[in-house]
């Protein structure tokens, strides 16, 4: 049962990687939705700051009675409605693009190959149905086959795209919230797979000490979580945990802190039951 499960999972992984494959013959409309939709990402995540400076003016007039720069509040608003305007305008050219490249290109291709397919069946199953519905059938499959490729690609240029961004801005203005992010997707990632059915692989895992200290409960919890530690992490789904007790690993991050603090103040500190490996760089001479 768990080989099938694999080879279902290998299955899906082969037909993406045949999709990716195929749309090299669209690649320069790709590339263009990829720029429309990163435009349009933009835009949107910079429309609520000019939001937000707008709301601060009308706080500022009702709590503290400071008045409004007109000429500035009606440019921050007329900015805004531009903002939002191209954002739209560059999302609904980006599934323009979709559609007319994606949809068009693998619909045209499956319709070509079904009806490759359909010259091969023997005329007595064609005539064995009723008048219409074969045709029915193949056309039913066909569009719910190209809506799924483009949902594919979607989620792709859209999704992981924005992701994309959304981290470089948390990088560059929340560093210690992109560490957090770095963090716990991991183990999100990790709970999610533990009562997931089949097998889960997590590529280029973090490695931080606290994913294998999760793994190392989890697994005592029932479950089966391989390479926790490493870059590829492995987790055969369970159908349920059980209780157990566990001591969490001490915080190498506060650890470290307290020793920088005490360095720089030249004092003197004892902190007990850490783990010296987890703070090999700041220990090391």
């Amino acid at each position: 049962m768990k080989k099938n499960k694999k080879s279902n999972g290998l299955s899906s992984a082969n037909v993406i990687l045949r999709i990716m494959k195929d749309s090299l013959g669209i690649i320069h409309w790709l590339s263009l939705a990829t720029v429309l939709s990163i435009g349009s990402a933009y835009l949107a995540m910079t429309a609520p700051e000019i939001l937000g400076n707008l709301t601060n003016q009308i706080y500022n007039l009702l709590d503290i009675g400071t008045p409004i720069d007109t000429s500035l509040f009606n440019n921050r608003i007329i900015t805004l409605a531009v903002v939002y305007l191209l954002s739209a305008l560059l999302s609904a050219l980006t599934k323009a693009v979709m559609n007319y490249s994606v949809s068009s290109f693998f619909t045209c291709k499956i319709r070509i190959k079904m009806s490759e397919k359909i010259a091969r069946i023997p005329i007595k199953v064609v005539d064995s149905t009723p008048n219409g519905e074969f045709i029915s059938r193949m056309t039913n499959d066909v569009s719910i086959m190209g809506g799924s490729i483009h949902d594919i690609f979607s989620v792709i240029i859209n999704g992981v795209i924005q992701l994309v961004m959304i981290s470089v801005i948390i990088f560059t203005q929340e560093p210690m919230m992109a560490v957090a992010v770095i963090v716990f997707v991991p183990l999100s990632l990790i709970l999610s797979a533990v009562l997931a059915k089949g097998t889960t692989i997590i590529s280029n895992a973090a490695r931080e000490p606290e994913i294998s200290d999760l793994a190392d409960f989890l697994n005592r919890c029932g479950a089966k979580i391989y390479g926790a530690g490493d870059s590829t992490i492995t987790i055969d789904g369970v159908k349920e945990l059980k209780p157990c007790e566990h001591t969490i690993i001490p915080d190498r991050i506060v650890v470290a802190t307290y020793m920088i603090a005490t360095v720089m103040t030249g004092g003197k500190i004892c902190i007990r039951d850490i783990i010296p490996s987890h703070i090999g760089p700041i220990i090391q001479p």
